[in-house]
């Protein structure tokens, strides 16, 4: 792993086999690092969550009650990573509306929890082994007031269309063949919601015909595009609450 400076110069590396591999992974107020991954090492098994120092040497494992590791459940570990105010973390489950703030140190202190129509919890495997859309939390921040912005992918009314040839799945034994999303924009929508943490509070939940997939900085987040000729684009969006 490498870390540029915010002039883009480089600021640090290491070469730990496991944050080569890890995704996501986010910086902490103090400069110590998180990432997401699932480890099989013995200490670090069934823990989703990895702090390194700032210097990126292994502190400790953590984000689970009881560790728990599935591989044929893979999207049960996995977080959406952003570093919080509070000089800790923020991580969101992907497969239920759960959202935990860890402080510098891996102890959890707060727990966002949320039950909504529209994101029943699941134990869906992957992201399109099932045809129809499920909800995923697909990325989380922080803004400069401190509320939490949450993304959730859901399904978009058109989303038959947007599915194409089927390939071989990897699960299986290569014999269950699923579709391919040929248009992401066209498979989900994005619900965004600003939730006031200190005061546990919905401020805006609004839905918009994009897949937001990244959101990054305190008011910003990406979609991918595909232009005329099959490149690939990032597209930014801009985000703000307004009359509130």
């Amino acid at each position: 792993m490498t870390i540029l400076g915010p002039d883009l110069k480089f600021a640090r590396s290491a070469t730990d086999a496991w944050l080569a591999r890890a995704f996501p992974f986010t910086v902490l107020a103090q400069g110590q690092v998180v990432v997401g991954a699932d480890v099989t090492t013995d200490s670090r098994i069934g823990y989703p969550l990895h702090l390194y120092s700032r210097t990126l040497k292994y502190e400790k494992s953590f984000g689970a009650d009881t560790p728990l590791f599935r591989p044929d459940r893979r999207m049960h570990s996995r977080r959406r990573l952003a570093p919080a105010s509070s000089g800790g973390v923020w991580a969101a489950h992907v497969t239920e509306y759960v959202i935990d703030r860890f402080d510098a140190t891996g102890r959890r202190d707060l727990r966002v929890l949320r039950r909504v129509p529209w994101f029943e919890p699941h134990d869906a495997p992957t992201l399109n082994v099932d045809p129809e859309p499920k909800p995923l939390i697909t990325a989380i921040s922080e803004d400069a007031l401190g509320r939490l912005w949450v993304f959730t992918l859901v399904k978009d009314s058109r989303w038959k269309g947007a599915l194409g040839s089927t390939l071989p799945s990897r699960l299986g034994g290569g014999r269950s063949p699923i579709p391919v999303i040929l248009d992401h924009d066209r498979y989900f929508d994005t619900i965004i919601e600003v939730i006031d943490v200190r005061a546990l509070r919905l401020v805006v939940s609004q839905r918009v015909d994009a897949a937001l997939m990244f959101a990054f900085g305190r008011d910003h987040a990406a979609a991918r595009r595909e232009d005329s000729t099959g490149a690939f684009y990032i597209q930014l969006w801009r985000l703000a609450v307004k009359g509130l």
